[in-house]
């Protein structure tokens, strides 16, 4: 009896394991804005993300974190280069010499993408690095990964 309960254990961890793992990739959000349980085992109902004119977005579910994370921008979007401010210590920026330490500029091109995600994280533009307001650049945002 201990073997069959110890079999039924694993084959339900597997299951589960595969599922989780099973949409965990990048995917464009479909034009109607629907995501059903089946596309993302995470969300207890379906859901239906509406999107303004010239938004387009992806969205990732699962990965080893079980995280919803999604990535937006506008196809009408500014592209060209500008400066913007960048904190030092950031991902790529000089570390930080003196607290408080000096905002810091730097030249950036490519789309604003924003991303959040279900685990704890906020709505907020994503590194510039000339990525394109299109499916390629918005699911290169939100990479499986430990979140």
């Amino acid at each position: 009896m201990k073997k069959n309960i110890a079999l039924c254990v694993s084959i339900l961890a597997s299951s589960l394991m595969i599922s989780s793992y099973a949409n965990a990739a990048p995917a464009a959000l479909p034009a109607d804005g629907k995501v059903d349980i089946l596309t993302c085992t995470l969300l207890n109902e379906d859901v239906t993300i509406p999107l303004s004119n010239g938004v387009i977005a992806s969205f990732n579910c699962g990965g080893t974190e079980r995280a919803i994370q999604i990535a937006t921008c506008s196809t009408n979007g500014r592209t060209s280069e500008r400066t913007v401010l960048t904190p030092c210590g950031e991902t790529g920026q000089p570390a930080c010499a003196v607290a408080p330490a000096p905002a810091l500029t730097t030249v950036v091109s490519g789309a604003t993408i924003y991303t959040a995600r279900s685990n704890g994280g906020q709505v907020g533009p994503a590194t510039f690095d000339g990525a394109a307001c299109d499916t390629a650049g918005l699911n290169g945002k939100i990479p499986d990964r430990n979140i």
